[in-house]
């Protein structure tokens, strides 16, 4: 059985990893590794846990006068109804990057601290698992080459 998404990926290469080089053990081995980020929302308590565990907490607390550091300590302390915040959402993602860059840039939070942050709405998936195809097989791969 033919997937049409996996001979357009073969054909189009379009992560570059240089499918016209390689052979088919070679993909299948490269598609074993979690290398692909993709976006995740992010459950506010989780986003309470990580700011407690690493001290951003106090940091947020004490940029009384930043209004987009009070904003997060809002989710951070569970002062509103939200209990996901929409870090997969294509549209709002930017908007909470741009949040979090403005309180590392007016505040005491760090770069390392907004990785950590952003971190919880990343992970890494396969080739295969971003594409939606589940496992694929040296010999599914040779059958749509």
């Amino acid at each position: 059985m033919t997937d049409p998404r996996l001979s357009a990926e073969l054909a189009a290469d379009p992560a570059g990893y240089g499918y016209a080089t390689m052979t088919d053990a070679e993909i299948a081995a490269a598609w074993q590794v979690a290398d692909r980020p993709v976006f995740v929302d992010v459950p506010v308590a989780a986003l309470a846990g990580l700011c407690d565990l690493h001290g951003i907490t106090p940091k947020l607390i004490a940029a009384t006068s930043h209004d987009e550091a009070q904003t997060l300590l809002r989710y951070v302390q569970g002062d509103t109804a939200v209990t996901t915040i929409a870090y997969a959402d294509p549209v709002k993602r930017p908007l909470l990057d741009g949040l979090i860059d403005a309180i590392v840039a007016g505040t005491d939070v760090t770069a390392a601290d907004a990785a950590l942050i952003r971190g919880l709405g990343t992970k890494q998936v396969t080739r295969p698992a971003e594409l939606g195809l589940g496992r694929v097989t040296e010999r599914m791969i040779r059958e749509h080459r």
